[in-house]
């Protein structure tokens, strides 16, 4: 199996399921895959869909606001015999106990179980099993677990269809409601965006009949020229584009852009998660002025709860570095003795770059307190960032606090 994060010693089942999808597509692209471990994870899903009957709670809201909980069946044991069927390595005895126990299913497991069927030729079940429309999806997004969401798991039943029965009626107005539902969507997630991604990539490979091509320009200079291979523009911000086009067929663009603010300002705000940030001298005493003297040493520490004390999965916690500040490695560098440091938690994960650390938990009633070292490097003024908390899975989780500036003597 796979682990959440690498070097970790826990598996992950639906990240292992999700993942073998992943190497399954891309062995049909043509591209090398490791037979051998992809071996090993197909024999790992077909162990635990075998020997894990266990079951998770769905929450299902009607149009009038009233919410109700049923046990349904594991989405990582339905979704994983999908992959085995899709694999040639059919789990049969899972498939039918689960045929057999249909109030175990919710609605998107019902495709995800006839697909399974499809694809090793029982087409009897297949149709016994196939809802006439995916109705009664669970409102909410999940922060951890299978991650399930309304939108991934509409995107993951159209792919179903898409690889088992192209031709199925539903197919078309799936689309329709998978691509309005992305546009009103605020947010996406990894998972949203990455199924979103792989069925209406396939819809729109079987439309591919385009010559379409297009001219990328910056008043009246060409910035570049798309006609068949994507067309990926750099440092095109602060300057007005314009596209011009020819041709028959569609023409799909998109513009990314990411930083802190010139000028520093940012929302401050809570919502379900609390996050902040305190300065501390090496002797422990806190530093509220944010100013600093070239070669100190200074302890930061990045603290975080949930509001309303309900557990929230996968926070990433970010800090991001003032220009004259760099990171001690606690990787590289011996602990310092600061017996003032109290109650500090350990991250699921921590990442370091050059102007960031990431920390990865879960935040719950109970605040996390993480520590680490950086030092005062350059002279100057320069501009701080805010220290943030997000949810990975559901952006509505959000936290950002402390930004503004310091000062380096």
């Amino acid at each position: 199996s796979l682990s959440y994060w690498h070097g970790t010693d826990y598996e992950n089942w639906w990240g292992t399921a999700y993942a073998t999808h992943f190497l399954l597509e891309a062995k049909k692209a043509g591209f090398e895959v490791n037979t051998n471990v992809l071996s090993k994870m197909l024999d790992y899903m077909s162990n635990k869909v075998a020997t894990d009957k266990s079951t998770e709670i769905e929450l299902i809201t009607d149009i009038n606001g009233n919410a109700t909980k049923r046990a349904i069946a594991k989405r990582e044991s339905i979704y994983s015999l999908y992959i085995l069927s899709l694999a040639g390595k059919a789990n049969r005895p899972s498939m039918n106990y689960y045929k057999e126990n249909l109030a175990l299913l919710s609605a998107d497991e019902m495709y995800l179980l006839a697909g399974s069927f499809h694809l090793i030729g029982d087409k009897k079940a297949y149709n016994q099993l196939l809802p006439k429309a995916l109705t009664n999806q669970s409102g909410e997004r999940q922060n951890g677990g299978s991650l399930s969401s309304p939108i991934r798991n509409l995107a993951l039943v159209l792919n179903t269809l898409l690889e088992t029965d192209p031709n199925n009626l539903q197919i078309p107005s799936m689309a329709r409601q998978l691509s309005q539902a992305m546009k009103a969507s605020g947010y996406l997630n990894t998972q949203e965006s990455a199924f979103s991604f792989l069925a209406l990539g396939k819809i729109a490979k079987k439309a591919a009949t385009s010559d379409a091509s297009a001219t990328v320009l910056a008043g009246s200079k060409i910035l570049g020229n798309f006609i068949d291979k994507d067309l990926i523009l750099n440092n095109a911000s602060n300057q007005e584009l314009k596209i011009s086009t020819k041709g028959k067929g569609t023409v799909y663009y998109f513009a990314e852009q990411e930083g802190l603010s010139a000028t520093g300002k940012y929302v401050e705000e809570d919502k379900a998660l609390k996050v902040r940030r305190t300065f501390y001298s090496r002797q422990g005493k806190a530093i509220t002025n944010n100013q600093f003297k070239q070669n100190d040493l200074i302890v930061v520490k990045v603290s975080v709860s949930s509001i309303n004390g309900i557990p929230i999965e996968n926070v990433v916690l970010t800090d991001m570095l003032p220009a004259g500040f760099e990171i001690e490695n606690p990787r590289l560098t011996e602990e310092r003795d600061m017996a003032w440091i109290k109650n500090q938690s350990s991250p699921q994960y921590f990442d370091i770059r050059d102007d960031r650390i990431n920390y990865y938990t879960t935040a719950g009633n109970t605040e996390q307190n993480f520590y680490y070292m950086v030092r005062a490097v350059s002279k100057g003024k320069f501009i701080l960032g805010p220290v943030s908390a997000d949810a990975m899975y559901n952006g509505e989780f959000r936290s950002y606090s402390g930004g503004g500036s310091v000062k380096v003597d």
